[in-house]
């Protein structure tokens, strides 16, 4: 799907752009030494700091975005480094800014398709970007809650050993939204170096082994939204219309006894 997703061929002729704002979501260290010319970092999850499980306010989104030099017609292109990648793509998505798109293979793959780097940071000028609220794309615990036993599924993509009980977190519980899938976050990834998305042929059969099809309202979980966001980028690749994230995850679920939660299993 071309408006969602971009080789690092296309960033290496298209970076420079006049309406093309390049976000990079690495640590600032990384960042600084060397990026795509013109690149901005995103190294921020966008979570609110009074409710640090939920994601900022649309007030607050707004300034952090046009503070990344994004208008309503910038063409925003995120490099796929790591989880990162997905939460600044569904930032954007869930405050109305529907060209977005990631490279595929992030910083790595664009130096191997023969991008050029600097050190500098990026002159930014700030942008006019209105926020509008998408609420079709973000679930809360109460949307969760209502959806349990009905259209909707629950795509838990943390690692094994957070689904099979680990509690490094330290929450109040440990286990897994009633009725949950498990699929690890990675395995919709390629094995190579860099690692690069599945082809959505490829990411619908792994989902569809599960029961998971595109006819499906898909809700993704993780620890505190950042890998769910990753895995919603990546079911938008294969065709899946309806596919929210439940920003706040397993550290609001888990730690709220007043919500329903399965032991964790070993399958």
């Amino acid at each position: 799907m071309p408006d969602l997703l971009v080789t690092p061929e296309w960033l290496v002729a298209h970076h420079a752009d006049a309406d093309v704002r390049v976000l990079d979501p690495r640590r600032p260290e990384d960042y600084a030494r060397g990026h795509v010319p013109g690149a901005v970092n995103a190294w921020s999850g966008f979570k609110d700091d009074e409710r640090p499980l939920h994601v900022v306010s649309a007030e607050r989104a707004q300034r952090e975005i046009r503070a990344l030099g994004i208008s309503a017609d910038t063409r925003v292109v995120v490099l796929g480094d790591g989880m990162l990648a997905g939460r600044v793509w569904w930032f954007l998505r869930l405050h109305g800014h529907t060209d977005v798109r990631v490279a595929d293979g992030g910083h790595a793959a664009y130096v191997a398709a023969g991008g050029h780097l600097e050190t500098e940071p990026a002159a930014v000028s700030i942008g006019d970007f209105t926020a509008r609220v998408d609420g079709t794309v973000l679930a809360r615990a109460e949307d969760v809650l209502r959806d349990l036993g009905g259209r909707a599924q629950v795509l838990d993509v943390r690692s094994d050993e957070e689904w099979r009980g680990s509690n490094t977190f330290k929450h109040k519980r440990v286990g897994h939204v009633p009725g949950a899938i498990h699929v690890v976050w990675t395995e919709l990834l390629t094995e190579t170096d860099p690692k690069r998305f599945r082809s959505a042929e490829e990411i619908r059969a792994i989902l569809a082994k599960h029961g998971i099809t595109p006819s499906h309202r898909v809700v993704t979980v993780c620890e505190v939204g950042y890998r769910a966001a990753h895995s919603a980028f990546a079911l938008r690749l294969a065709g899946f219309d309806d596919v929210r994230v439940y920003d706040a995850s397993m550290r609001e679920w888990d730690d709220r006894e007043d919500l329903p939660l399965e032991p964790p299993t070993n399958s």
